[in-house]
C-alpha cells in the first residue's frame, strides 16, 4: 500500500529535495561571502557547474529513474561534505559547487519526467504551475528554519541534519520504479528544433537572477526571520494567484499575453536593484521580483512543451540546453562581476529578461 502511494505520487521527493537545497544549500552563500568569496568568485563557480553537468549528461547515454534519483542525492551529500574538509571556503566552492549542480541535474532530469508522465493536454500550464508551487511553498518555511540552524548550531550539526534528510529520502527513494531513458548525444542535441535558443534564454536568466538577488541580499540583511516572515506571505498569495492564471492560460492557449508583461516587467525590476541602497528598498524590489517570477517561471517553462511532444528525450534535451544557457549567461555575468561591473550585470540581465518574447516572437513558437 505504501509501495504503491509513493509510487503514484512522487511529488514528496521534490519536497524533500527542495528542503535541502532552499533550507540548507541556499544558506550557505552567507558562509561563502562571510569568508571572502567574491559575488563574481560564486557566479563562475556555478557556471563551471552546470558545464561540468552538461558535459556528464552528454557521456552519460541513458538516464535511469530510481538509480539517478538516489545518485542526485548522493552527490548532494558529497558537495555538503567537503563543506567539512580543512580547506578554504575560497579553494573549496568549485568542486562543492559542481558536486551541488550535478546532483540537481541527476535529480530533476528522471523526477522531470516521472512528475509530467501523462499529464493532460489541457492542463500542460497548471502542472506545471503546481511543479513550481512545491519549491514555493517548501521555501516559505525552510530557509527561515535552515538559517536558524546554522547560526544557532554551527555549520557541522547543520550538515549533519541535512544529512539525515537525504538519509532518510534514499529509504524511500528505494520503491520507486525503475525506468530507462536511453539516448544518443546526436539525437538529444538535435531534438527540440524551435526552442533551442529559448530554452538557454530561459536556464540563464532564471538561474541569474535566483543566484544574482540572493547575493545582492547580502549586502543588506540583518535579520532573515523577519526578512522570510514577508517572503512567506507574499509566496503564498503568489502561488494562489499563479494557479488562477495557469487555469485561463491552459483554457484559452494565449500564453503570449503573459509572456509580454512578466517579461519586461521582470526586466525592469531587476535593472533598478543597483539603485536599492537600503535594506528596506531591497526587499521591496526582492519581493516584486519574486511576485512576478512565480506567476512568469510556470508559463516560461512550459513553452518547450507546448511546441513539442512530452517524452523523456525532450526533457533530457531541455536539461541540456538549459545547462548550456546557464553556463554562457552566467559565465559572462561573472566575468564581468569580477571587473568590478556589477552594477551593469544587474542592467545586462534585465535587458535579457526583456529579450525573452522578442525571441518567442522571432522563432515563431507560439505560430506553429
Amino acid at each position: 500500500m505504501i509501495q504503491r502511494k509513493l509510487q503514484q505520487n512522487i511529488w514528496w521527493l521534490q519536497v524533500a529535495y527542495m528542503t535541502v537545497s532552499s533550507g540548507f544549500i541556499a544558506i550557505l552563500y552567507p558562509h561563502f561571502v562571510q569568508h571572502n568569496v567574491s559575488l563574481g568568485h560564486i557566479v563562475i563557480a556555478e557556471a563551471l557547474g552546470y558545464l561540468g553537468a552538461m558535459g556528464f549528461m552528454l557521456a552519460k547515454k541513458q538516464f535511469r529513474s530510481k538509480t539517478d534519483i538516489t545518485l542526485g542525492f548522493i552527490l548532494v551529500f558529497l558537495a555538503l561534505g567537503t563543506l567539512i574538509l580543512p580547506i578554504a571556503p575560497a579553494t573549496i566552492i568549485i568542486p562543492y559547487t559542481i558536486l551541488k549542480v550535478a546532483g540537481a541535474i541527476m535529480f530533476f532530469v528522471p523526477y522531470n519526467i516521472l512528475f509530467f508522465h501523462n499529464t493532460k493536454k489541457n492542463k500542460k500550464l497548471k502542472k506545471m504551475t503546481s511543479y513550481w508551487a512545491i519549491g514555493t511553498v517548501v521555501g516559505i518555511i525552510a530557509p527561515i528554519t535552515g538559517g536558524f540552524i546554522f547560526s544557532t548550531f554551527g555549520i557541522k550539526t547543520f550538515i549533519l541534519l541535512a544529512t539525515i534528510i537525504l538519509a532518510i529520502t534514499l529509504i524511500f527513494t528505494q520503491f520507486i520504479n525503475q525506468q530507462t531513458y536511453p539516448y544518443t548525444t546526436k539525437n538529444v542535441l538535435t531534438t527540440i528544433k524551435g526552442v533551442r535558443t529559448i530554452t538557454m534564454l530561459d536556464g540563464g536568466i532564471q538561474s541569474a537572477s535566483g543566484l544574482l538577488i540572493t547575493l545582492y541580499l547580502l549586502n543588506f540583511i540583518q535579520d532573515a526571520f523577519d526578512f522570510g516572515k514577508v517572503l512567506s506571505i507574499i509566496a503564498l498569495i503568489s502561488v494562489l494567484f499563479s494557479f488562477q492564471l495557469a487555469s485561463y492560460s491552459d483554457k484559452n492557449k494565449k500564453r503570449t499575453i503573459f509572456i509580454w508583461p512578466l517579461s519586461i516587467l521582470s526586466g525592469a525590476i531587476i535593472m533598478v536593484f543597483p539603485l536599492a541602497t537600503t535594506l528596506i528598498g531591497a526587499i521591496a524590489l526582492i519581493v516584486a521580483f519574486k511576485f512576478v517570477s512565480v506567476l512568469f517561471n510556470p508559463i516560461r517553462s512550459n513553452i518547450l512543451f507546448d511546441y513539442h511532444k512530452n517524452i523523456p528525450i525532450n526533457w533530457i534535451a531541455r536539461d541540456i540546453y538549459l545547462n548550456l544557457g546557464r553556463f554562457i549567461i552566467l559565465g559572462s555575468l561573472g566575468y564581468l562581476a569580477f571587473q568590478g561591473y556589477q552594477s551593469q550585470v544587474f542592467v545586462i540581465l534585465g535587458i535579457l529578461y526583456m529579450l525573452f518574447p522578442f525571441v518567442l516572437t522571432y522563432k515563431k513558437v507560439y505560430q506553429k
